[in-house]
């Protein structure tokens, strides 16, 4: 039994890396489980404890789908946070994309993920980088100075060629993300 996830992989550029920081160290009296800045990525489909004898039909799944799925262009900019305002709970980098590539993606992820019995996702899809995790926050303030301070930001571009498919080892100081398998884009 595995636990796996679809995302694609955001390798950081300088500048985003350089606003994570700034979120963190501004935001460092809160108690935040943080996402490492190399396990950045965006998720298409989590499909949880998973028996290993299922995992090569969903690699032959995810292969059809990136047959079918074009290389996608993006960028990473602005930062915000799901909850509400009073309790925020989600910290994330919002994505602007070009034609769509990342919602085409998650389409043809789930079509075909649907033919190894995993169920179709039935909530909205939006795209975003999860930065962190928010446990408690006492001071709300510098988040919402942050989220004002970066609206219209832009961090990064990114154009990618590839999904993978994820196995995530829960440990104590956080997940450690291992790939089973990468899928080129066309």
């Amino acid at each position: 039994m595995k636990r796996l996830f679809v995302a694609i992989k955001v390798h950081p550029s300088e500048e985003l890396l350089n606003a994570y920081d700034t979120i963190k160290t501004r935001l460092s009296g809160g108690k935040i489980n943080w996402v490492h800045k190399n396990n950045f990525h965006i998720t298409l489909k989590f499909l949880g404890d998973t028996p290993d004898k299922q995992i090569p039909g969903i690699i032959d799944s995810l292969n059809q789908a990136a047959t079918q799925t074009q290389i996608i262009h993006f960028t990473v900019e602005n930062f915000g946070f799901f909850g509400s305002v009073s309790f925020p709970r989600v910290l994330w980098m919002g994505i602007n994309q070009q034609n769509q590539g990342i919602e085409k993606a998650f389409v043809q992820t789930q079509k075909a993920l649907e033919k190894t019995g995993k169920i179709k996702e039935e909530l909205i899809f939006k795209p975003h980088l999860t930065l962190g995790r928010i446990k408690h926050i006492d001071n709300i303030t510098p988040l919402h100075e942050l989220e004002a301070e970066f609206k219209g930001k832009l961090f990064q571009e990114v154009t990618v060629d590839s999904i993978e498919l994820y196995q995530s080892n829960l440990k104590p100081k956080g997940p450690v993300y291992k790939v089973i398998e990468k899928f080129n884009l066309q």
